[in-house]
């Protein structure tokens, strides 16, 4: 963690396969900027402890963990946090945020829409038809994870978020459409929720990162801002 005593901290999750370092691109900015930053690696990554499996939900399982351990050390106002996630971390960070009443700010890079629609492609690529091996594939995988898609999928938890979200995605990104990330945010129900599709800027190839620090830099400049004085409320579910 990289502390600046009473400013607002960050909170970043990185991408599946990937660890806390490689976020560091994206960190320096925003630490550079006046935040405390805490880097933190999902459980079966980096150099956390294994587990049987990883899923997104655990993923935003151990984003809860690690704001729940910030909360209580000196110099942390609980109530002056924001959590950023990319690709998969920024589907888990929308997750763990849609069930907390103490964040300022969300940041969402990079995420999928739903988890049946990534299912779907992968299902695809490897010339396995969807009908009706793929659906069951993804019945098993739902009580795996003991969670249903639809449940999880960041276009529902995005409307269960009251505080300042964006929305980031890179236009040219291969990975994920840019329409997931359009349709995201045509679920939020925050009047504090942002879109940004960044020209010129893929998934997560070398220095697309530092390109987007200045987006993100001015988002949470203008949250915590507009939220000095106000808690970030969660909204009543549809």
């Amino acid at each position: 963690m990289s502390a600046i005593p009473g400013a607002p901290l960050v909170v970043v999750m990185h991408g599946w396969g990937a660890n806390a370092e490689s976020m560091l691109p994206l960190a320096v900015p925003i630490r550079r900027h006046g935040y405390s930053v805490l880097l933190i690696d999902a459980r079966s990554h980096g150099r956390s402890d294994q587990d049987n499996f990883s899923s997104m939900p655990r993923f935003a399982e151990d984003i809860g963990s690690a704001l729940d351990w910030a909360a209580l050390l000196p110099g942390v106002d609980p109530y002056a946090v924001a959590i950023l996630g990319h690709s998969v971390g920024g589907a888990a960070a929308l997750l763990a945020a849609s069930g907390r009443q103490d964040l300022r700010a969300v940041i969402s890079l990079s995420a999928f829409d739903h988890p049946e629609t990534v299912m779907q492609i992968y299902l695809s690529r490897a010339m396995v038809p969807y009908r009706p091996i793929g659906w069951l594939i993804c019945r098993y995988v739902e009580r795996i994870i003991g969670y249903a898609f639809d449940e999880i999928a960041p276009v529902s938890t995005i409307s269960r978020i009251g505080c300042p979200v964006l929305i980031g995605h890179g236009a040219d990104d291969l990975m994920v459409a840019p329409a997931a990330a359009r349709a995201i945010f045509g679920r939020a129900t925050s009047q504090m929720a942002e879109l940004a599709i960044l020209d010129g800027v893929g998934h997560d190839e070398g220095g697309c990162f530092e390109r987007i620090s200045l987006v993100l830099t001015d988002f949470l400049d203008r949250a915590f801002k507009a939220q000095k004085a106000v808690s970030c409320d969660m909204l009543p579910g549809p």
